[in-house]
């Protein structure tokens, strides 16, 4: 019990620390929000900082910013406060062409696939610089879709589908790490893993199995009393 204290039970669920820090911030990051709402030029000033420290640095460290401790400035924050900026600033054109979000997302999406063969090319094991959240590509790629989504007009069978689906989502993350070990294990008297196939089948086929068994999984569990309060 105490070890959940010290490290993440499971590796992936090191975004659930990360969310408990940010609500214990979120008192102090609330009116540093809405006060970058109020002052466009400090709002600049603040991204432009936040993104140089912590996204540029991903491919070009410099030694400077960790000598002036700017280094995780306001990183995981920095994200949470750019999502209510970017949902509640009247001065971003809110008609962005969907068209464009969409070439920008693709680009950017490129750019981490093609820079991952890249940085591989004659390396081992994998390095996986072009996928850090906060690399450029992926915040940029990340910024494009948020907005893309923020603008699409759903009808309203989407929009009930969205709301059944939104308290899953965190059920279906918590749990699929669990489900691919099991699996992948043998106990259900079949292995099922990215390499019982060729791989670019078996991960589609893993990715689409475990999917839909951790979404029956959270729709059962979230009915069940109190868990959806735990989980939902």
């Amino acid at each position: 019990m105490v070890s959940i204290f010290q490290t993440p039970a499971m590796y992936h669920l090191w975004f659930v620390y990360m969310i408990i820090g940010i609500y214990i911030l979120l008192p102090i990051l609330h009116p540093i929000s809405e006060k970058l709402l109020a002052d466009p030029k400090l709002a600049i000033y603040f991204f432009t900082l936040w993104f140089l420290v912590n996204s540029l640095t991903v491919y070009f460290p410099f030694d400077f910013i960790r000598l002036i401790v700017l280094n995780d400035f306001m990183s995981w924050s920095g994200y949470f406060m750019l999502g209510h900026y970017l949902v509640y600033e009247k001065h971003i054109p809110s008609k962005i062409s969907n068209k464009i979000l969409l070439i920008v997302f693709l680009v950017a999406s490129s750019c981490t696939f093609a820079l991952t063969i890249y940085l591989n090319t004659n390396f081992n094991p994998l390095i996986e610089t072009a996928y850090i959240y906060f690399s450029p590509n992926v915040m940029i790629a990340t910024i494009a879709v948020f907005l893309l989504l923020k603008q699409m007009t759903l009808s309203h069978f989407y929009v009930k589908t969205v709301s059944y689906l939104s308290p899953l989502v965190f059920p279906v993350y918590f749990m699929h790490l669990l489900v691919i070990a099991i699996l992948s294990s043998g106990i259900l008297g079949f292995s099922l893993d990215q390499f019982f196939i060729h791989p670019f089948i078996g991960i589609l086929l893993l990715c689409l199995v475990t999917f839909i068994v951790s979404f029956i999984l959270a729709a059962i569990v979230t009915k069940l009393p109190f868990m959806s309060k735990i989980i939902g």
